[in-house]
């Protein structure tokens, strides 16, 4: 198998399967590229599928496809087209969904993740920003803080951010978030949620700062 290498300035008018994708300069493909180590520390615009092991991005890349992956990395600034599926996502940087759809096992957000449609992963963990419509899990934990990176975009994403139409998982603890369904078996509501309706079956942990609008179901407050 082959290893397609970029350092200058390079279009492809077709994509392939290679061992080792590695662009640090400007490159454009016209095809679906399949990687098992796919490395973007340049400039990358892809229009199509995108597939493989793992995608590690440092740099621009725009995906005008679906992406499947085993491991997607984002440390820089990655757009997907498409649909997003891999067993683990790691953010750092600023990754863009504007397909319908992200599935994962794992979703580990310290920077930025925007999701048009739905995010469903068995664990969502996340300290920085996540903007979607429905996120569905087994253990969700969204506590979002600010550090030197998310201060460069407090101001847009807060502008931006409009509320989680729902969010539904055994374990949800959230803080600083907007929603209008949260349900759940184990919740915690932390400091500064706005909530319309809370629906738990088992405990359910509201903090003084929090405002919430209904709760249904048979809880326990803690």
């Amino acid at each position: 198998m082959s290893n397609l290498r970029v350092e200058g300035v390079q279009t492809l008018e077709a994509g392939g399967t290679y061992e080792l994708v590695k662009i640090e300069g400007v490159c454009t493909v016209h095809g679906d590229i399949v990687g098992e180590s796919i490395d973007i520390d340049g400039v990358s615009t892809m229009n199509g599928d995108l597939g493989g092991g793992r995608l590690d991005c440092d740099g621009v890349a725009t995906i005008n496809g679906n992406v499947q992956l085993d491991d997607v990395e984002c440390d820089g600034v990655t757009t997907i087209g498409g649909n997003l599926r891999a067993k683990r996502v790691v953010i750092n940087g600023v990754l863009t969904v504007k397909g319908s759809r992200v599935e994962a096992e794992k979703v580990l957000c310290e920077g930025v993740l925007t999701v048009e449609g739905e995010l469903n992963a068995e664990v969502i963990e996340a300290d920085g920003y996540i903007m979607a419509h429905e996120i569905v899990g087994e253990r969700v934990v969204i506590r979002s803080r600010t550090n030197r990176f998310k201060r460069l975009f407090i101001r847009w994403f807060d502008s931006k951010m409009g509320k989680f139409n729902f969010i539904e998982a055994t374990e949800v603890e959230l803080r600083k978030v907007s929603a209008k369904t949260v349900h759940g078996h184990t919740i915690t509501i932390g400091p500064k949620c706005e909530i319309d309706t809370v629906d738990c079956s088992g405990t359910l942990h509201i903090d003084p700062s929090a405002t919430v609008g209904t709760i249904t179901g048979n809880y326990t407050l803690v």
